[in-house]
């Protein structure tokens, strides 16, 4: 790493004189959060990925399917992360079909999804006596 050090310290040099329109822009990150940052970041939305991908786990292995091959883990994501805010079995299908998910991947998929994407109510409290 010495050796290299004075190599390294000339770039940084040259890319500090660069004016502002000459240096590289940062990439855009579109679609939801690293998974692993959900619980910090939206608790109810990472409960709604653990409850979907529970759904694509139970139908991927009922067809003997590895569950990223019946749907994409990004599409899983992005329909956790902001679902349709009506949620029923046409709009969760139309909303993956937009993530280009296949007719076969929607017929299997979007009535248990549908089912488990709204926030369950709470239990109710314990009874008083």
């Amino acid at each position: 790493m010495r050796r290299l050090a004075r190599t390294w310290l000339t770039a940084l040099d040259d890319a500090r004189q660069l004016p502002e329109d000459a240096l590289p822009v940062a990439p855009t990150v579109e679609g939801p959060p690293p998974p692993h940052r959900w619980a910090e970041r939206d608790p109810v939305a990472a409960a709604r990925l653990a409850r979907c991908r529970e759904v694509v786990v139970r139908i991927a292995g009922g067809h003997n399917l590895p569950p990223e091959n019946l749907i994409s883990p990004d599409s899983i994501r992005r329909l956790a992360w902001v679902p349709p805010e009506e949620i029923t079995e046409e709009t969760v299908a139309e909303t993956l079909r937009g993530f280009g998910a296949r007719e076969w991947q929607i017929a299997l998929l979007s009535a248990d999804l549908a089912t488990v994407l709204p926030t369950p109510a709470p239990p109710p409290p314990p009874p008083t006596l």
